[in-house]
């Protein structure tokens, strides 16, 4: 697996990796309720609520910005975290 690869060389390099299957995953799509514009937390129960700590971190290395505030996208809620990102 092309991946698994690419992971083995970043854990080579001293990188912490962790490949999650969102196909293994029960996560439903946005419905668009604003809910974590207001609270920072979504409110559907799915297994998405495991995987925000982990996404939460990512958004504190600046190399990683993606544009996302030019978009109308919410910020990642802080479940877990106790840090709201904007």
């Amino acid at each position: 697996m092309l991946l698994g690869e690419a992971l083995k060389g970043a854990q080579q390099e001293g990188a912490a990796t962790e490949l999650i299957r969102i196909s293994e995953n029960s996560i439903q799509p946005c419905d668009g309720c604003r809910a974590c514009w207001d609270n920072g937390e979504c409110h559907i129960q799915d297994d998405m609520q495991q995987l925000y700590h982990k996404l939460v971190p990512l958004a504190q290395f600046p190399n990683l910005d993606c544009h996302l505030s030019d978009l109308d996208y919410p910020p990642l809620p802080s479940i877990h975290s106790g840090v709201k990102i904007s």
